[in-house]
């Protein structure tokens, strides 16, 4: 008798174990739900964190681009012509000027440019008078190479070097209507080198626009020379005349088509 009692006592006692361990584990688990919510609450928050992706930056490697530009300027020197009433003195110079020309262009890298220009310039009287007309006119081919610094996804910095061939300078100052001469001179062809500054900016996904500068130097050598329409030797010409320095200094703006 007493033994089945111990053993009921027992069997109880396990029951009982096992019920409390049961209850402990679905508590712990009901614990521990919560927390893994709260696992997966926490990655959406872990992905904001990744950093931004670096914007593009512009590459023209590999596009050839066709343009047309128009610049003016100042040169670096000139040759008196003569006095305005004013007592003003009137003034032609080898550089500067109004020009306009047609380019091409190829993108050797993302980061290099070249560049072939073609055209032409004309340099007036300065001051303006009524009673007189100057001119000196040429016309350029221009290489030049360009460092290229893109600075967003559609502009870029250009700086570049080059080296221009300059044809058909003509100087021709008449003052006949001021009671003085005629006097034209030819020079011969010429080599000069130049530095470049401008700043692109795409407008549409092939075409931009460029503003920019230009500082080139270059010294014509006088070939022929008219007085009155008589033909006159060189050697009479004054040296600043005779050797005339053609360098300035221009600004320009193009229009320019990539393909």
């Amino acid at each position: 008798m007493m033994e089945n009692n111990f053993r009921k006592t027992v069997f109880a006692g396990m029951v009982a174990l096992v019920a409390a361990l049961g209850s402990g584990t679905m508590a712990l688990a009901q614990d521990a739900q919560p927390q893994v919510m709260q696992a997966q609450e926490v990655q959406p928050e872990a992905a904001q964190a990744q950093p931004a992706q670096p914007q593009a930056m512009l590459d023209t490697k590999g596009k050839t681009s066709v343009s047309i530009h128009g610049a003016f300027g100042a040169g670096f020197s000139s040759v008196d012509v003569g006095t305005t009433t004013s007592g003003e003195t009137v003034k032609i110079s080898g550089g500067g000027g109004a020009g306009f020309g047609v380019g091409i262009g190829y993108g050797i890298t993302q980061k290099c440019d070249v560049n072939l220009d073609f055209g032409g310039q004309v340099s007036t009287l300065t001051p303006a008078v009524n009673n007189a007309e100057g001119t000196f006119t040429r016309t350029y081919v221009l290489a030049t190479l360009k460092r290229k610094f893109p600075t967003s996804d559609t502009g870029q910095f250009k700086a570049g070097i080059g080296v221009g061939a300059y044809f058909g300078g003509q100087l021709d100052v008449d003052l006949r209507d001021a009671g003085f001469d005629h006097t034209v001179v030819d020079y011969d062809p010429a080599i000069g080198f130049h530095l470049t500054g401008e700043f692109e900016r795409f407008i549409r996904p092939n075409m931009s626009i460029t503003a920019g500068a230009k500082m080139y130097f270059v010294k014509y050598e006088a070939s022929s020379y008219k007085l009155n329409g008589v033909d006159m030797p060189v050697s009479t010409l004054i040296n600043d005349v005779k050797k005339l320095d053609g360098s300035g200094f221009d600004v320009s703006l193009a229009l320019n088509i990539y393909f």
